[in-house]
């Protein structure tokens, strides 16, 4: 490919040269009389073809590997989608789209009213170049999980944005994006266990079911360190995942850490619920090994007969046994198997909205050190069979 010489696929996945003729126009001529069309310019950025596409384009955000700079493209780049393909830019040299030449392309701003029969991305619905996510299905982007009071969904696709379509988009405060556990680049966050932490929209307002009381975090994670604690038991329950607790009011998720005290050990599963010196926590008797992907799911089910909620913790799929302490005006009981919480713990009422990888109070030993991945939060229980379709779905993934 020269500088004045393009190939674009054709229907039958052949190549045609496109050289200098009256099918280039300069860039100061109209490029209109071919809607939609796509611009393409040679490498002296002074020559621009018009085509007409009528098949799938997929959007290449700045999050992928095989993004590319105006200057960048010379030339056709095979990595990472089928041959042959070309690519497409805006006029503001921020967006590229890529399309394979086994087909027509077209590049759509919204999610089709009709995805039937078309290409699937995973990167949500909407948006500039938007695909559906997950199944496609006429005039519906079916999402990957269950949907019924789906709160929040992070896929971290290279951004913090909710996929939902409540639009509880994070704000990241410090985490990078990483490789996820299938290998693929920058659809996963490193959180670096001191001061990476995300804080989302959402508070005890957004939790509609029975007032807070019903309640799931679904998560993969890869956990790298346990950290360290400047006292016996002064951090017995980090790392968090989730939490909105603020001035010992509220609730967190994650992990028993570095200082956590018999029979509790390191990386145990744990929910913990409470006001001041009045507290719920349940942890898991099995841990979680450092350096490898599992998914972890916490789902809080009120009993309104008995006033008592269930929590129950998921480990791959899987419920695992717990153990449940109380702790009432600041003395602790021991700890009991079971998973049962008082509803005098139930409440999840807190002033601070939810933080991923840390809570309101940012103490420096309650940071998630590892990577989060496909974060999904409910406004309910999710049942056995729910969190194992979940599971079950991204092992596919």
């Amino acid at each position: 490919m020269d500088d004045h010489a393009y190939q674009i696929g054709q229907a039958d996945g052949t190549l045609v040269d496109m050289p200098d003729s009256d099918r280039w126009v300069d860039n100061s001529e109209s490029v209109t009389g071919a809607t939609p069309y796509l611009n393409f310019w040679d490498t002296l950025l002074k020559k621009f073809f018009k085509a007409t596409f009528t098949g799938i384009l997929d959007e290449i955000p700045d999050k992928h590997q095989n993004y590319k700079t105006a200057s960048e493209i010379t030339t056709i780049d095979t990595s990472n989608a089928a041959l042959p393909y070309t690519y497409y830019w805006d006029t503001t040299l921020r967006r590229y789209c890529r399309g394979k030449a086994d087909g027509s392309l077209e590049c759509w701003d919204t999610c089709l009213a009709d995805c039937s029969g078309k290409e699937c991305g995973s990167d949500g619905c909407g948006g500039v170049c938007g695909v559906c996510m997950g199944t496609c299905a006429a005039g519906t982007c079916t999402l990957p999980l269950p949907t019924s009071q789906l709160l929040a969904y992070y896929p971290y696709t290279g951004n913090t944005n909710d996929v939902s379509g409540n639009n509880f988009n994070a704000s990241n405060l410090g985490a990078t994006l990483t490789t996820d556990r299938n290998g693929n680049a920058n659809s996963a966050y490193d959180f670096n266990g001191s001061s990476a932490t995300m804080m989302t929209p959402i508070d005890e307002t957004d939790l509609a079911t029975n007032n807070g009381r019903d309640f799931s975090v679904a998560v993969w994670v890869r956990a790298e360190g346990w950290g360290t604690c400047p006292s016996t038991n002064s951090c017995a329950y980090n790392k968090i995942v989730l939490s909105n607790r603020a001035g010992g009011r509220g609730f967190l998720f994650g992990f028993t850490g570095a200082g956590a005290v018999s029979p509790s050990v390191p990386g145990q599963i744990q929910f913990l619920i409470g006001s001041g010196c009045t507290l719920s926590q349940v942890i898991s008797d099995t841990t979680i090994p450092l350096n490898t992907w599992e998914h972890v799911v916490v789902s809080l089910d009120y009993n309104e007969s008995n006033n008592n909620s269930e929590i129950a913790l998921y480990l791959n799929g899987v419920r695992v046994p717990t153990k449940v302490r109380y702790a009432e005006n600041c003395v602790v009981g021991p700890w009991t198997s079971g998973s049962t919480i008082e509803q005098s713990n139930v409440l999840i009422s807190s002033a601070a909205n939810m933080r991923i990888g840390n809570d309101a109070t940012i103490y420096s030993y309650y940071y998630f050190d590892g990577q989060m991945d496909e974060i999904a939060l409910y406004d309910r229980a999710l049942s056995a069979a729910e969190v194992d379709d979940i599971y079950q779905y991204f092992l596919t993934q």
